[in-house]
């Protein structure tokens, strides 16, 4: 039996896949991490006019220039204007053969500095450099004083923002409160939209 909302996100994941997956200079598009997360909160009804408004910035699906084969995908790694040809490249491998076997060979490849388990320490770096760059000299807040907000009005207040990451914050503190009910996580949500909205 399919998950509640799982017909939504489908339709609304195919209605992504007709875009591009970076708009605007270089910025990647969080289509698909919103759509989920509204079907996650159980607002499935909220990812059809959420997309309506947020596709209209996105560009195209990019179109492929040259084939990628097994002998020449190196020399595509990295270059923006092939991201069609790895579109199709990939397509071809995921038709062939098992995701997880297509996953297990291109994630090391597709890591900078590729070494063995070599995902921890990408991801420490990158997170190292979000917090360099946007935590630097941010005084932390004392927690809200009160009651928060319940995670239905928590909800509401994210969707109400349209914010793409309001949105995914939301669920995964609704989500960790699920797990461990620490009222900070409702109040970190409403920040975030607060901040965000």
């Amino acid at each position: 039996m399919a998950a509640p909302g799982a017909d939504v996100l489908d339709e609304g994941l195919t209605r992504i896949a007709r875009t591009g997956p970076e708009f605007g200079g270089g910025l990647s598009s969080h289509a698909p991490m919103a759509a989920e997360a509204l079907v996650r909160l159980g607002r499935a009804e909220a990812v059809e006019p959420w997309l309506d408004g947020y596709l209209r910035r996105l560009d195209a699906a990019p179109r492929g220039t040259d084939r990628i084969t097994g002998q020449t995908w190196r020399d595509a790694l990295g270059v923006p204007s092939r991201v069609g040809d790895w579109e199709a490249y990939l397509r071809d491998q995921l038709a062939q053969q098992p995701w997880r076997d297509v996953l297990a060979r291109w994630w090391p490849r597709l890591l900078p500095g590729a070494v063995a388990r070599p995902t921890y320490d990408a991801l420490w770096q990158v997170c190292a450099a979000l917090h360099a760059v946007y935590a630097g000299g941010v005084v932390p807040q004392a927690l809200p004083a009160g009651v928060p907000a319940d995670p239905d009005a928590v909800t509401d207040r994210a969707v109400a923002t349209g914010d793409e990451h309001a949105i995914k914050l939301t669920e995964a503190c609704l989500r960790l409160h699920e797990e461990i009910p620490d009222p900070v996580f409702l109040h970190a949500a409403a920040r975030a939209s607060d901040l965000l909205g």
